[in-house]
């Protein structure tokens, strides 16, 4: 009562809106889809800004320190779910992918997968299958370089600071030794 640019509205058949300040800011069409900042949603959820950037948060109860929030991605067994990071030029320039019908999580950068991690828990950098053409006993982490036949495939330890008293370190140990060697 005395608010006119409030109010919930039914703009056309089995629609309705949400409206304050005299703006829509909530939209449900009779598909399911729901627009928070747009009257046009194009996906299940639409969440959009009209000038400057937009933030979507889910938060639990801070002052209980076990409280946790969570984000679920759920699917069929054969599914993928996504999560991308795209621009004006492409939506999924980057993204996160799973992969349920081959259990592996998949990252990409620039439009092309740059790590994946496989059923097994064999990591990749530079190669979407680690346990393909790798030594049985060195699958944990496989860093290859495709780009030519000529290029080389690297790793890079590097002290984090200007003195000279630090060194990069790869370690060799076991479940009872965890330090039997070193390369330093």
């Amino acid at each position: 009562t005395g608010d006119t640019d409030t109010s919930i509205r039914f703009p056309e058949a089995n629609t309705f809106t949400v409206e304050t300040a005299g703006s829509e800011r909530f939209r449900v069409y009779s598909n399911g889809r729901v627009g928070i900042g747009t009257t046009l949603p194009t996906d299940s959820l639409n969440v959009h800004s009209a000038s400057g950037g937009v933030t979507a948060s889910i938060s639990a109860n801070k002052v209980n320190a076990y409280d946790s929030a969570t984000l679920k991605f759920l699917g069929g067994n054969l599914s993928t779910n996504t999560l991308q990071f795209g621009d004006a030029t492409a939506a999924d320039v980057g993204k996160i992918v799973y992969s349920h019908d081959g259990n592996f999580l998949a990252l990409t950068v620039n439009s092309s997968e740059r790590l994946r991690i496989d059923s097994s828990g064999n990591t990749g950098i530079g190669t979407t299958n680690p346990s393909n053409g790798t030594d049985a006993n060195a699958r944990q982490l496989v860093i290859r370089n495709t780009a030519d036949a000529t290029a080389r495939g690297g790793l890079s330890l590097i002290h984090g600071t200007s003195g000279t008293g630090g060194f990069g370190s790869i370690v060799f140990g076991s479940s009872n030794a965890s330090r039997r060697g070193a390369i330093e």
